[in-house]
C-alpha cells in the first residue's frame, strides 16, 4: 500500500493524480521497498526558478511526499496540456544552463524518454529567460559522452560557447508556486544538486540508497513475448477517456507480450475508473491510420503490432503506438 502527500506547502491539498499513484504502487509491487528514480533530495537552494519545455512554455513543478512503504520525496512536472509527469535530473548536477528533467514511468535503464523540461536558477524571476540554445547544450553534451549525459557527470563543467541572446518569455498558462515565492518565505528543493551528489552521502542514510534498475528484476514470462533484443524505439502510450489528460508511456522492453499489455493497461484503467474492465484494447501507431484491435487471448496480433511497430523508419526517435480501452455496455 503506497501512501503520498503533497509536500508543497503552497498547495498542500493537491493529491497526486491517481494514474501517478497506480504507477507507484506497480513499481513497489514489482521492486519491494527499493527508491525510484524520480525521488528527489531534500537539499534547498535560495536561488529562485522556473521551468520551461522543449517548446518555451512555463510549467509548474510540484514536490510530494511518498510515507509508504518507505520514506521518500518525489518531483512531478505538470505539462502545458494538462498531463502531469514523474521527472528526474539527468544529468544529476546543474550545468550551465540549469537542470534538465527527464520522464520517470517505471521503465528499464536505456528505455526513458527524453528529456522534457529544464529548470533555469537566477537570482531574480526577472533574470531568467528561456534560451533554445538550453536544448542544442543538451544535445552536444549528449552527443560528447557517448551514452548520454546520465553517465556524464565528469563533463557537468563544460560550459557552450556563450548564450547567445535569449528569448524573453512571459507566463504561459501553468506555472509554478514554488518558482514565484520570496525567499524569506520558502526556500525551493534543489534538484540540480541534490541527487546523489556523493557516494559518502549516498552511504550516509538508507533513505538515501540510489534505486536499482528494475532490468535486474524483470520477470521471466511463459507467454508469446515480442524477441528481447535491443533496447526498442517502440512505447505504448496509454489515455484515459474518463480522466482527462490522465496517460502513462510504456515502453515495449517493459510490456513484451500481449498478458503484460493488458496487466499494466488495466492497472492504469482501474486507477481512473475502479469498476473498468479491460477485455479490448485499440492500438494504433502514431503514424499510421490503422487502428489494431487487440482482445485478451490475441497474442498473434500483438506480435504483428509490435512487428510492424518496430518494422517503420520515419526517422523519429520513438515509434509511439497509442492506446485506449474500448468502452463495453
Amino acid at each position: 500500500m503506497v501512501q503520498v502527500i503533497p509536500k508543497s506547502t503552497s498547495d498542500p491539498d493537491k493529491p497526486l493524480p491517481s494514474y501517478l499513484m497506480a504507477t507507484l504502487e506497480q513499481w513497489h509491487r514489482e521492486n519491494g521497498n527499493e527508491i525510484p528514480k524520480c525521488r528527489t533530495g531534500g537539499r534547498q537552494t535560495a536561488q529562485f526558478w522556473r521551468v520551461f519545455d522543449r517548446e518555451g512554455n512555463e510549467l509548474a513543478l510540484s514536490w510530494y511526499t511518498v510515507i509508504k512503504p518507505r520514506k521518500y520525496d518525489v518531483l512531478v512536472l505538470h505539462e502545458a496540456g494538462g498531463t502531469a509527469r514523474f521527472v528526474y535530473c539527468d544529468p544529476p548536477r546543474s550545468t550551465a544552463f540549469g537542470t534538465y528533467l527527464r520522464p520517470w514511468t517505471g521503465a528499464a535503464e536505456g528505455e526513458e524518454l527524453q528529456q522534457c523540461a529544464v529548470r533555469m536558477f537566477g537570482n531574480t524571476m526577472e533574470e531568467i529567460e528561456y534560451s533554445s540554445e538550453a536544448w542544442d547544450y543538451l544535445r552536444n553534451f549528449q552527443s560528447s559522452t557517448g551514452e548520454g549525459v546520465r553517465t556524464a557527470s565528469t563533463s557537468r563543467d563544460e560550459t557552450p560557447r556563450g548564450r547567445g541572446a535569449k528569448r524573453s518569455l512571459g507566463r504561459t498558462g501553468q506555472f509554478t508556486g514554488q518558482s514565484t515565492r520570496s525567499r524569506a518565505s520558502e526556500a525551493a528543493e534543489d534538484s540540480s544538486e541534490e541527487e546523489e551528489s556523493s557516494s559518502e552521502e549516498e552511504s550516509s542514510s538508507e533513505e538515501e540508497k540510489p534505486a536499482v534498475s528494475p532490468m535486474t528484476k524483470r520477470r521471466k514470462t511463459t507467454e508469446t513475448s515480442a524477441e528481447p533484443g535491443k533496447p526498442s524505439k517502440v512505447v505504448f502510450r496509454l489515455a484515459s477517456q474518463r480522466v482527462i489528460g490522465a496517460i502513462r508511456y510504456i515502453p515495449l522492453d517493459e510490456c513484451r507480450s500481449r498478458k503484460e499489455l493488458f496487466d499494466k493497461a488495466a492497472a492504469f484503467y482501474q486507477a481512473c475508473d475502479r469498476d473498468t474492465q479491460v477485455k479490448i484494447l485499440a492500438c494504433q501507431i502514431s503514424s499510421q491510420r490503422e487502428q489494431h484491435y487487440l482482445f485478451e487471448n490475441s497474442d498473434g496480433e500483438f506480435r504483428l503490432l509490435v512487428e510492424q511497430a518496430r518494422g517503420l523508419d520515419d526517422g523519429s526517435e520513438r515509434i509511439v503506438v497509442d492506446v485506449l480501452h474500448v468502452l463495453q455496455t
